[in-house]
């Protein structure tokens, strides 16, 4: 089974209506770094909010599941190592941790809210 984790994204409004559309996001409102909000409704379309002024800098935030990847910086893990220690480490890869620690047997996350093993030596 692949693995998945949720990871914010910054998207620029453009990105946002692509992203929407190519997800059938519906129902959702997102709010923009400048206060700007844009709502997409039941059907999938979109309406600005009161604020019309998006600048070309705005971006909006958007939660998305990616595949895990020995390169995903991934926000807490947990390496179990030969000496039976466990080292936690915050915002690393798969690939940054087994580099950190070369004795590394397995390699746990918080994935969605649970503690999983995405990584396990060969």
């Amino acid at each position: 089974m692949i693995k998945t984790i949720k990871v914010k994204k910054q998207l620029r409004l453009d990105e946002l209506i692509k992203y929407a559309f190519d997800n059938d996001v519906k129902d959702t409102r997102f709010e923009s770094s400048n206060g700007s909000v844009i709502y997409f409704d039941e059907q999938g379309g979109f309406t600005l909010g009161e604020i019309f002024s998006v600048k070309k800098k705005s971006t909006f935030t958007v939660e998305v599941e990616e595949e895990i990847t020995k390169d995903t910086r991934i926000p807490k893990t947990a390496t179990l190592t030969k000496n039976e220690e466990v080292l936690r480490s915050w915002n690393n890869s798969i690939n940054g941790l087994k580099k950190a620690y070369p004795d590394a047997l397995q390699i746990h996350a918080i994935v969605n809210g649970k503690l999983q093993l995405i990584w396990e030596a060969e």
